[in-house]
């Protein structure tokens, strides 16, 4: 939407979802789809029956026109007072282009040692599960189990790698590579 906003100063952020359903409409060739995808949005969201997730505003790297993508979405927020809205953003860049008064601030915290441990152990029995649907329950947990605290001994020998389990993406793709 930003690319798009950036050349398209007055495109709102309606008008963006209704030719974006249009472009997926032409792609799959289906008649009305993309129109009929937009009605609905556009419908759900007048009886406030949405959730609406935009992510990424910190990925709008221009101030000028993240300030131009905020004032979209309080907008889109005050057309759709009855919905629910998510906007995720970095702290970085943030505070100089702000949402509006109707959003609430919530910064997620570096995960503990306790936290990075039970997201560990779920992850890896998890994937244990999905890529091991047809062996023992008591040998995917096993497996589970020593794949996280592979993970976790990894983690607590280097400096480097424990500042990087903090974050729950970071960790996630730790396990990835110790996986692979």
């Amino acid at each position: 939407y930003a690319e798009r906003l950036a050349k398209q100063p007055s495109l709102s952020l309606v008008d963006y979802l209704k030719q974006f359903y249009r472009q997926w409409e032409q792609r799959y060739s289906e008649p009305l789809a993309g129109e009929a995808v937009a009605t609905l949005l556009l419908n759900r969201m007048a009886t406030g029956d949405c959730l609406l997730l935009l992510d990424g505003l910190d990925e709008v790297f221009n101030q000028a026109n993240r300030a131009q993508v905020v004032q979209q979405i309080n907008y889109l927020v005050g057309a759709y007072p009855h919905n629910k809205f998510v906007i995720t953003s970095r702290i970085a860049g943030y505070q100089e282009v702000a949402l509006g008064r109707r959003f609430r601030e919530f910064t997620f915290t570096a995960m503990g040692e306790v936290q990075i441990e039970q997201f560990l152990q779920r992850w890896c029995l998890a994937i244990e599960v999905a890529q091991r649907p047809e062996a023992d329950a008591d040998l995917q947990r096993r497996d589970a189990e020593r794949e996280a605290q592979g993970i976790m001994q990894a983690i607590a020998t280097k400096p480097g790698v424990k500042r990087f389990a903090a974050n729950p993406l970071l960790l996630t793709i730790l396990a990835l590579i110790h996986r692979n």
